[in-house]
């Protein structure tokens, strides 16, 4: 009995050591709205902005060529992927036009400066370029409801048009407004234009075409 409990026992620490390496591997995600920058650093950031990068992305972060930086296209969009991928891309290819590209320490800065205009709360310290600290953090995903609505503004809307007669036979008689423009049109006359204004069909005589020589 004693030697088996000892064989359980020898069993579970060693699933327990085995485990330590990988507890230890697993990297805890945080979140922008932990406070990941400073004031003073997001300060810094939208001088480096104003300069190097609303030319493309609009004084307000609004977009202009290039793609907005704020807002909840702009979040959905990253909350897919850690930080450290936006940061990349900041300082592998901005700006787009000849001048240099950010330098380590400007892209922090207008990384802080766009989670500032994006509404996440300072902290006491500041951002910093480390990977392995951008890849633990993240922009948290917008609600669905946010996201929709989001999508439902851009598409167009067409103004009513017609007449009142018109919309009652469109209402009451879907094929009405199909059937009586057809009948209340001619088709023998040939030389004449119809033509139905307020609901009264008027035909104006047109001169006759020239005979084309054979």
């Amino acid at each position: 009995m004693n030697v088996s409990w000892q064989r359980i026992i020898q069993g579970m620490l060693i699933c327990v050591i085995a485990g330590i390496p990988t507890m230890a591997l697993q990297t805890p995600q945080r979140s922008v709205r932990d406070g990941v920058y400073t004031g003073p650093q997001a300060t810094r950031g939208q001088t480096t902005y104003r300069a190097k990068c609303a030319s493309c992305h609009g004084n307000a972060l609004d977009g202009r060529s290039g793609p907005p930086l704020a807002g909840t296209d702009f979040i959905a969009t990253w909350s897919k992927e850690p930080l450290a991928e936006l940061a990349n891309k900041i300082i592998r290819t901005m700006p787009k036009n000849p001048d240099p590209r950010l330098t380590p320490q400007e892209t922090g800065d207008v990384l802080a400066y766009m989670l500032q205009a994006n509404n996440f709360p300072t902290g006491n310290a500041e951002l910093a370029m480390d990977e392995a600290v951008l890849k633990q953090l993240r922009l948290p995903a917008p609600p669905a409801a946010a996201t929709a609505a989001a999508a439902t503004s851009n598409v167009p809307s067409l103004p009513a048009s017609g007449t009142v007669a018109q919309v009652m036979r469109g209402i009451l008689f879907p094929s009405s407004n199909i059937i009586f423009t057809t009948q209340t049109i001619d088709p023998g006359v040939k030389k004449a234009e119809a033509c139905i204004r307020d609901g009264t069909l008027s035909i104006t005589p047109r001169s006759p075409l020239p005979n084309l020589p054979s």
